[in-house]
């Protein structure tokens, strides 16, 4: 009982403090915490509000090794300010986040990345809460991928700003200047996530003109997870505030004059049991085909990102019900199919589709050229890689013709099925672990150089992979600079 009050009272101080901009800062009371898994182990001490934290083994993932401290509970609607002092006895590179101390343990401001100098200098960044706060919110840094550095953090305090502005929507629309979409950009963790901010940083709107003034990419991709936010009984609906959020993105994308790619990112419960989930998948493309059906035609929709597990045996008859559904509605849009297996380019014979769909000029059929699988997802969390390391990419000839042999399999497929377009939906190499980043940069490079090349030189349209995304971003938003070499690699010869 004593512990609900306590949370009570702080929700209701933290509420009033908010309204006045409030700044909640660390004391020797308030106090930080530290954590440590697997074979990560770290050493933290405190006086006075600055605490120190020497990293004695590095750990297997990112949060092996976790420094927080308790943050005011947080309100849904405002917007708020992070800042901190922190040095490190070597220049190194750290996560941080506003996130649960309980189970799903999502975070609030997704993650925020800075390098550390061996000189103290303060940091900041801001967010918006898009959901309800739990009780125990906190604040932390990720020390399990560091090196043995000790990192020492001062001054923490995290204000209220007030109300976060409201979203506009923009209603007027700029066509493409390019007759064909050819290469793109997407924001990958903003909207493929249960919660905006869990997985990664908010979107915001000055991340399109960041992309616009650059003026190289012509395509915005923009992956959501529907499944979190659709009720789970028929009519299946979506929640209407968040339907109306993704409107926000994809109107301003067509704002900008980019071709916007909206689609089904990710639906779990359809790859392990597709009969049970089927119906609800529709009628998502339902509501979504229905609400943008006047948009204009270079609004493209992708029903289903990478398709894999148990629904491999059903996609080549759940596509087409997909496709008939949005063509009741949507009768000219560009409608985005992915092959099976997670829309590997060597698994694309296993793509099944009628005359009338192949014929469909207005389709395009989807793959991702990740090959080899190993050296493109290394040590990247989630994707069954974490403890894979010092796979090397040189670009010899035997490796370059695994990637051109599979390329030509998938022109060989179109040529025999009307010949339909081909689209590369997403590319990248997922940088590893800061220990070994050194090894790996150029191989990274050169494989990126040669996948964009190898695709363009068979006019296929690709989609690298990603804005922001710590591992494969080309812009850092803590700096507000473009990764130059990644940059390079992706447009220059």
């Amino acid at each position: 009982m004593l512990f609900r009050i306590r949370n009570l009272a702080l929700l209701l101080f933290a509420t009033f403090f908010c309204l006045s901009g409030f700044v909640f800062a660390s004391t020797a009371n308030a106090g930080w915490y530290a954590w440590s898994m697997d074979t990560g182990r770290a050493n933290l001490t405190e006086n006075e509000g600055k605490a120190t934290v020497k990293v004695t083994s590095t750990g297997k993932r990112p949060w092996s090794i976790k420094a927080g401290k308790d943050v005011i509970p947080l309100e849904k609607g405002k917007a708020y300010k992070v800042a901190f002092n922190a040095s490190a006895t070597s220049r190194t590179r750290v996560e941080t986040a506003v996130e649960m101390r309980k189970d799903p343990y999502y975070r609030y401001s997704g993650g925020r990345y800075f390098t550390l100098d061996t000189e103290p200098r303060q940091y900041s960044f801001t967010f918006t809460m898009r959901q309800n706060s739990d009780s125990d919110a906190m604040f932390c840094f990720y020390l399990g991928y560091v090196d043995l550095v000790t990192i020492t953090v001062d001054s923490f305090a995290i204000s209220c700003l007030g109300d976060a502005p409201a979203d506009v929507i923009p209603t007027d629309f700029t066509r493409p200047e390019r007759e064909a979409m050819s290469r793109g950009i997407q924001f990958g963790l903003q909207f493929a996530c249960p919660l905006e901010g869990a997985y990664g940083p908010e979107l915001r709107e000055e991340y399109f003109d960041v992309i616009k003034k650059d003026g190289r990419f012509d395509t915005i991709r923009l992956p959501v997870w529907w499944e979190y936010h659709t009720q789970k009984k028929a009519p299946y609906a979506i929640d209407p505030e968040y339907l109306r959020r993704v409107d926000w993105a994809v109107s301003n994308a067509l704002h900008r004059g980019y071709y916007t790619i909206l689609n089904m990112h990710w639906f779990r419960a359809l790859e392990q049991n597709p009969a049970a989930n089927k119906d609800e998948y529709l009628a998502v493309w339902k509501q979504i085909s229905e609400y943008f059906k006047d948009y204009p035609d270079y609004l493209y929709f992708e029903i289903l990102n990478e398709p894999n597990g148990k629904l491999d045996e059903y996609w080549n008859r759940y596509l087409v019900e997909c496709y008939d559904l949005i063509r009741k509605t949507n009768p000219a849009r560009t409608i985005i199919i992915p092959g099976p297996c997670w829309a590997n380019m060597d698994h694309i014979a296993s793509l099944s589709l009628p005359e009338r769909v192949t014929k469909d000029p207005n389709v395009m059929i989807e793959f991702h050229p990740y090959s080899p699988s190993d050296f493109c997802f290394q040590g990247s969390p989630g994707n069954g890689s974490e403890d894979t390391r010092n796979i090397r990419w040189r670009g010899t000839n035997a490796e370059k013709k695994r990637i051109t042999n599979s390329l030509d399999a998938m022109l060989a497929w179109s040529a025999k099925n009307n010949r339909v377009r081909l689209f590369a939906g997403e590319f990248c190499a997922q940088a590893v672990p800061p220990a070994a980043h050194g090894s790996l940069r150029e191989d990274r490079l050169r494989w990126v150089r040669f996948v964009r090349d190898a695709c363009e030189k068979r006019d296929i349209p690709w989609n690298y992979y990603d804005f922001c995304e710590e591992g494969s971003k080309v812009y850092d938003i803590a700096t507000g600079e473009w990764d130059a070499e990644l940059m390079d690699a992706l447009f220059f010869d």
